[in-house]
């Protein structure tokens, strides 16, 4: 009976523990990962192309206007048109797929294995999904794709290109 306790209580922690490391790796707002989970993705992915040959892109979004959404309807209004837009993120990626929100209104994707044509693919999908969205403040996003190793070479490569 003491050993299942413990077994009960080490799990418990365990669990606890873990929770605490996603807290710490996803953006509080949106619930998507944060600049630190993209930087260690990122690192992984080039390493992983690097062993295998295989591409992977790197979608990058700014969404357009946000200080005029937070001006005209108030911050409250901003922070749920970043939460509209991760839900769109959400939806139109795979499970494989790393989406962060790394700075403000800015947010990218990493598509292991996929090269330019599927990233414009995945990028027109978000595009047509945010276009479907009738709710207002209505939402543009302007997007950049960077493609390992075609376009970018290194992670730092990669950082100053998404800072552009």
């Amino acid at each position: 009976m003491f050993a299942r306790s413990l077994l009960v209580e080490d799990i418990t922690i365990e669990r606890a523990s873990e929770d605490h490391l996603r807290h710490l790796a996803a953006d509080t707002l949106t619930g998507l990962a944060n600049y630190r989970t993209l930087s260690e993705t990122l690192e992984s992915e080039i390493k992983r192309s690097d062993r295998t040959g295989r591409a992977f892109a790197v979608l990058i979004f700014d969404l357009n206007g946000m200080k005029r959404i937070n001006e005209t309807h108030g911050h409250l209004e901003g922070d749920r048109a970043l939460c509209r837009l991760a839900e769109i993120f959400h939806f139109s990626c795979r499970s494989i797929d790393t989406v962060a929100r790394y700075r403000g209104d800015e947010f990218a994707i990493i598509l292991p294995e996929t090269g330019a044509k599927e990233a414009d693919a995945v990028a027109r999908r978000i595009c047509e999904r945010l276009s479907n969205d009738h709710e207002r403040p209505l939402l543009s996003v302007s997007i950049g794709i960077a493609v390992y190793p075609d376009d970018c070479t290194t992670m730092d490569a990669f950082l100053r290109r998404m800072r552009m």
